[in-house]
């Protein structure tokens, strides 16, 4: 799978990626909406599987409909219609004060055993859906009365552990993967930058003071993402800044280090809510790429970025929906492939970003030029090496290979 990572990769190609992301999210969407679940008359919702094996027409979760609603909320806010969010916006609620003025089915989810609304990660991608019908670039958004009631269950304001909803949320310790989790999923909502520049700042001291957390590919993304705010703050504590470049320099250190692409072998994050165990699935080159994209995509990762967004593409058109578990089509799956779709494919759209997907100085006018100028300077060497001088052929000759490698070089190393 590393055919098109070690190529050079030319403008044309990248617009080729480009385009298959759009169709790949088209397939995406067009999947999601076939595996609806008919949870009432009036709700609509999502269960954990998409695939034909794995799919019940009867199991849905706050989870999967939280993220195929976001896959929807997507296209219609690009001008697609929709009809399905209404139904599905049903199951999604905005405040979770009343239990009994919920939808029956949520009251459902809500009661024992299950308790979904004393899960702050459930809690979190409620809210992260929430906020998917609103322009991509929408930051600051007003919050719903769910986000303050997430706020108010960070402990001392900085952090959040997988217990943070149930009754003895607040004494414990804070978990750096739950605050990531948290922190991105409510990025949208920071209208007061003095709310969140304590959790980042939190986030920030635990990734640079903890080896363990620098170790996982998928914490590193995860974290990164989750210090990227929508818009810059300035007034952002240092330690925000240097975790994110040690977050990007891992990752570069990673991806050197892997030099195998695999877009379906998921990892776990398993957490205790009392008697049970539920988990979080991360797909560390997805999740990386995304990081990447939304931290100015830095030229060694260019590469990198446009083979996974490829390689989604094409599993997305193998399997009619992303293949995000061997043999399985997750619905979480296809929320973190359809955003990383759209991603790639909206900076090339806007022209003035473009360049940020293009992998090396190869594509380049100036570059190419001066390689048409190399090849003809090795094609007259040898002609004049044949036939007139054969030192002056070798030393045009020579010349012309030099120029072309120094150019490969420069081309391919860009800016590092």
């Amino acid at each position: 799978m590393t055919l098109l990572g070690d190529r050079v990769w030319l403008a044309r190609d990248i617009k080729a990626v480009a385009g298959a992301a759009q169709d790949a999210r088209f397939s995406i969407e067009k999947r999601v909406l076939q595996k609806k679940v008919e949870v009432a008359a009036d709700a609509l919702g999502w269960g954990q599987y998409l695939d034909e094996v794995h799919h019940s027409d009867d199991q849905w979760g706050l989870l999967g409909t939280s993220a195929g609603y976001q896959v929807l909320a997507r296209a219609h806010v690009e001008g697609g219609s929709i009809p399905e969010l209404d139904h599905a916006r049903a199951l999604l609620p905005g405040d979770v004060s009343d239990i009994t003025a919920l939808h029956p089915a949520v009251q459902t989810k809500a009661a024992p055993p299950k308790s979904d609304l004393a899960n702050i990660v459930r809690l979190a991608a409620i809210a992260e859906a929430l906020s998917a019908d609103q322009p991509g670039g929408s930051a600051g958004l007003a919050h719903p009365p769910l986000v303050d009631h997430i706020l108010s269950l960070a402990h001392h304001g900085q952090c959040w552990n997988p217990r943070s909803a149930q009754p003895d949320g607040k004494n414990l310790d804070g978990h750096a993967v739950t605050t990531a989790y948290v922190l991105h999923a409510i990025r949208r909502y920071e209208t007061d930058r003095a709310q969140f520049r304590p959790v980042r700042a939190w986030l920030a001291r635990q990734l640079l003071n903890d080896a363990t957390l620098r170790a996982r590919p998928d914490y590193l993304a995860l974290i990164g993402l989750a210090l990227t705010a929508p818009s810059a703050d300035t007034a952002d504590h240092s330690d925000v800044r240097q975790a994110i470049d040690r977050c990007r320099e891992e990752l570069l250190a990673w991806r050197k280090r892997e030099r195998n692409l695999v877009l379906n072998r998921p990892l776990f994050e398993g957490y205790q809510l009392g008697t049970s165990t539920d988990y979080l699935i991360f797909n560390p080159e997805i999740m990386a790429a995304l990081f990447f994209l939304r931290s100015d995509n830095p030229r060694p990762a260019r590469r990198f970025v446009a083979l996974v967004t490829h390689e989604v593409s094409r599993n997305v058109q193998s399997n009619a929906g992303f293949q995000g578990q061997l043999g399985m089509i997750p619905t979480v799956d296809q929320e973190w492939a359809s955003r990383l779709l759209h991603e790639f494919a909206a900076i090339y759209n806007d022209k003035t970003r473009r360049h940020l997907l293009l992998p090396g100085r190869l594509t380049s006018p100036l570059v190419r030029w001066g390689l048409v100028v190399a090849a003809v300077a090795v094609l007259t060497g040898v002609l004049i090496a044949a036939g007139v001088d054969f030192k002056t052929g070798v030393l045009v000759f020579v010349a012309g290979a030099i120029l072309a490698v120094v150019l490969v070089i420069v081309g391919e190393r860009g800016d590092d």
